[in-house]
Parts: structure tokens; sequence; C-alpha cells
């Protein structure tokens, strides 16, 4: 974790939170254009799934950007055109709004003659939630991303763990449901990415674009009376895609039953 890694990272970070904001101004503009918008990026840029980068199609130069549909583009997420995100994100709503709909987005980027204009306004609001609130200026962070991890620079640094943490799961807490899911849970290997893990990692590494970077994260669950309290950090850059990632989570869980004997379960299983 050098200096010139951490002012890079402040300036990335500080960029992104005022491209936050003037995406919550600017969506409703770059949403009437979405079409054009998409198109218009699906013409110059490709995703490269492997490395899990942006590359320019070819024969696309730089100057090709100097266009309005790439500054829209940044207040998008991704290539695709899943506005208003994955059908759990707000299902209950979605499912009240357009119960007839499986796909809300496929209906109205398809089919755009929407009998009604609440309808159209009930959308837009799923869409700006998703993409101007949730995860606003997205794919300007995508354009930035630096690719997986090449490989691992320096050990770990895990200055206190409660289980011992596999090398490339970051310490957070992984729910399903209203439930925290605990490493006990986890049928094999790949479920473990999928279960809560505590502790305080550093990571130092080499991305796909070749630069040095860094991942730390810090997890703590505690138990207090009737709740659980829990702390979540996470900053730097993602070792799966390079994204520059921060993640601040206070998070109050009541303890039912349930909850109260998955939790004393766990901590049985510590290391």
């Amino acid at each position: 974790m050098t200096t010139k890694n951490i002012l890079i990272y402040l300036f990335q970070t500080l960029i992104g939170f005022i491209g936050h904001g003037i995406g919550l101004i600017i969506y409703p503009l770059a949403f009437l254009f979405r079409h054009k918008v998409l198109a218009w990026a699906n013409s110059k840029l490709i995703e490269d799934e492997i490395h899990h980068v942006y590359e320019l199609r070819a024969g696309v130069k730089w100057y090709h950007f100097i266009h309005p549909y790439f500054v829209l583009f940044w207040f998008f997420t991704g290539l695709d055109d899943k506005y208003s995100g994955p059908s759990d994100y707000k299902g209950k709503l979605k499912a009240k709004w357009f119960p007839e709909y499986g796909d809300i987005d496929f209906w109205f980027n398809n089919f755009p003659n929407v009998p009604s204009l609440k309808r159209k306004l009930q959308y837009f609001w799923l869409c700006y939630c998703w993409e101007a609130f949730r995860n606003g200026f997205y794919n300007w962070n995508m354009l930035w991303r630096e690719g997986h991890c090449n490989e691992i620079l320096e050990p770990i640094y895990v200055p206190y763990c409660n289980v011992d943490l596999p090398l490339f799961i970051m310490p957070q807490p992984k729910f399903d449901g209203k439930y925290l899911c605990y490493p006990f849970q986890a049928v094999d290997e790949n479920d473990e990415w999928q279960t809560t893990h505590e502790g305080s990692k550093l990571m130092t590494f080499t991305t796909y674009r070749g630069n040095k970077r860094f991942y730390y994260g810090y997890c703590r669950i505690k138990r207090l009376k009737k709740h659980l309290r829990i702390v979540n950090l996470m900053f730097g850059w993602g070792w799966w895609n390079g994204i520059r990632e921060l993640k601040v989570k206070a998070i109050f869980l009541k303890l039912d039953d349930k909850a109260l004997l998955d939790y004393e379960k766990y901590l049985k299983t510590k290391v």
C-alpha cells in the first residue's frame, strides 16, 4: 500500500462521489436517450469477460469518444439494457407494479407503447433507484477497471481472524434473505464464497493492466443482547476485476430464534 496508490485511490474516490451527485441530476436526461447511448457504446466498446475489462472494438480511436453519448454512458450500469437492475432488486415492488411482466426491461425496451404514463413513471423510478441512487456513475468506474489479479506480491496480512480465510476470500458479511450465511452452512468450497467471514485482510497484487494495487477488508460481528452488530469496511481495488471499491457498513441484525441458533453454532466453529 504505497503513497502513490493511496493518492490514486483517493482521487478516483473523490471523482466518483462528485460524479454520483451529478448523476442524480443528469440521469433523467440520460434515461431519455438510453437506447441511443447504449447502441453507441456497444459499437465502440466490448467487455473482455475473461480479464474483466472494457476493450476498444477494432478501428475505434480515442477521438471517437469526444461525443455527448460517451458522457451519458457514464451514468448507466454496463453494456446491457438491464436499466432497472436484476429481477430481485426491488422485486416486491416490481411484482406489485408489473405483475404480468416477467422481465420488465425486456417489455419496456422492446414494446415502448406502454398503456399509461403512470407505468412509464414507475419504470423510470425503478431505473433511477438502480442506476442513479444505488450505482451512480457506475460505468465511469467500470472504464477504470484494471482487470483481475495476476499475481499476489506479498503475503496476505491478517492481524486477527476468527476463521481461517481462504486465499481470495475477503472478510465480509453475506446474507440469505434476512439471515447471515455462515461457513459451517457451506456445502462445498464453491459455497464458501457466499458465506460470512470475520477478520481483517490486506492484499497487494498486480492487475491485468500491470499496475500494483491493494485491497483491504474488515468484518467484525458482536452480539448486543437481542441484536448482532456487524461492522464491515472494504476499500482498494477488487482482486476479481480491478475496480475501485469503497464499502462502509454498520448493520444491526435482530436475533430471532433461528438467527440466535445459527450464531451460537457459528461461535463453536471459530478457529
